[in-house]
């Protein structure tokens, strides 16, 4: 960092020469690398707080980040009480990958906003009256730059022994979700029993999208199932105790382009025990492209060559050569060369939330279109000489249509000629203009 005698300031977008204070970027950086981190900090509850026996309540998780800089989530796990169980996807605001088990919901990357927070929300039941204390311990979640929380979060599930007329649940999934054109995907059926007593099957249709080929793969829920073109029904069934399920799985093959959306609506799912119950609408996507190819990254710096404290632009190209938009999946990361900082805020064209931090810029969530490309554009500097290669490694874009198999670089270099001209009067003795000293031949890498 240079002294307050700096020949450079940050005005208006530009370092100008000659001014007495350092750039604008420098100073605001010293400023967060000078003010003391703050850990993140967790609170929960339940929606509503308590419920019958085998009904959802929604638990809500807040990640508060008390600092001036995103918080960069490295892992947070939600573990449910012994007895309770997740209803249903988990949804965030955080950005990161989100996986979803019986008893836990767990979240990898993301990021806490500045100064404020997101949520995890997630639906929770259980067959068994009682009350459930949900705990989330200290150090639960870890994020990269700030910590883990340090105090613990406690929010409390009653669940009363009124005999409530719950509906059958149906879950449903295509695996994978994104296929090319004659490819196949799994259609797994899961029917559950929530009622607090066993319960046989009636019945469940399923009218599944059309212009799909389907064939029947599995089927545990016993009864007469049948497949009639795009008609799927079951008549009959197994008895499921209280909280079980069973499962029909079908292959559905693609042989055409489109996306596939299969919508079960209410009362699709009819148990013995509950016959005038509606079980709930759900619904599951596949989407069929003609040509899915790995995501492309191209970045540069323009201009590529700049004198100590001036500004370069930095451009992340994201292109997309399949047919159907590349959603990412999980964190996009760029952590520029030492030195090199970043001087003002992201400009993203690719949806989700960008975020700058020091000399790191990260993208969650987005999507690349299809056939098309988006981008991350930021100004840069330093106020040191030397060439600076800023390379993304393979795999470092993740997204439904598979990951960059080719790393991106680009390479900036910065002069110091203020430094040079000085203590001669720029002309050699032959009398040709001495443009460049031997610091400024031999630039390196700074350390």
């Amino acid at each position: 960092m240079k002294s307050s005698s700096s020949r450079f300031s940050y005005l208006r977008g530009q370092f100008v020469r000659g001014a007495s204070v350092v750039g604008f970027a420098f100073l605001a950086q010293a400023a967060i690398n000078t003010v003391q981190a703050l850990p993140p900090v967790l609170s929960k509850s339940f929606t509503p707080a308590t419920v019958g026996v085998a009904a959802t309540s929604t638990l809500n998780i807040v990640l508060t980040n008390p600092n001036a800089a995103p918080a960069v989530i490295t892992t947070f796990t939600e573990t449910l009480p012994i007895g309770t169980a997740t209803v249903g996807a988990a949804t965030t605001t955080c950005g990161g990958t989100l996986v979803t088990a019986a008893g836990s919901v767990t979240l990898t990357g993301g990021s806490i906003p500045t100064n404020g927070s997101c949520t995890i929300t997630v639906g929770v039941s259980s067959i068994i009256a009682g009350n459930y204390i949900n705990t989330l311990a200290a150090g639960a979640l870890v994020t990269s730059n700030f910590g883990s929380n340090t105090a613990a979060a406690t929010a409390t599930l009653s669940v009363t022994a009124s005999p409530l007329q719950t509906a059958g649940v149906i879950a449903k999934s295509f695996n994978p979700s994104t296929i090319r054109v004659g490819g196949a995907s799994v259609v797994t059926i899961n029917l559950i029993n929530p009622t607090i007593a066993a319960s046989g099957l009636v019945s469940f249709t399923d009218i599944l999208p059309a212009g799909l080929v389907y064939g029947i793969a599995g089927n545990t829920c016993g009864g007469t199932l049948t497949l009639a073109a795009n008609v799927l029904t079951l008549t009959g069934g197994t008895s499921l105790a209280s909280g079980a399920q069973c499962t029909i799985t079908l292959s559905a093959g693609a042989p055409t382009v489109g996306n596939f959306v299969n919508s079960l609506p209410n009362g699709a799912l009819v148990f013995a025990a509950i016959p005038s119950a509606l079980s709930a609408a759900v619904s599951a996507s596949l989407a069929v492209a003609d040509i899915i190819l790995p995501p492309t990254i191209f970045k540069s710096f323009s201009p590529d060559c700049i004198d100590v404290c001036e500004v370069s632009l930095l451009t992340i190209t994201l292109n997309n050569n399949s047919t159907i938009p590349a959603v990412l999946s999980t964190p996009f990361v760029d952590k520029l060369p030492h030195h090199l900082d970043v001087c003002d805020h992201v400009v993203n064209t690719c949806g989700g939330t960008a975020t700058v931090f020091k000399n790191t810029i990260s993208l969650t969530g987005g999507t690349i279109p299809a056939r098309g490309t988006c981008s991350l554009t930021v100004e840069v500097s330093t106020d040191r000489p030397g060439c600076y290669h800023n390379s993304i490694r393979v795999g470092a874009l993740q997204t439904n249509v598979g990951s960059n198999e080719f790393p991106a670089s680009a390479d900036l270099t910065v002069f110091d000629r203020e430094r040079n001209h000085e203590g001669h009067d720029g002309h050699d003795d032959h009398g040709g203009d001495r443009e460049w000293d031997d610091h400024n031949r031999n630039l390196e890498i700074p350390q």
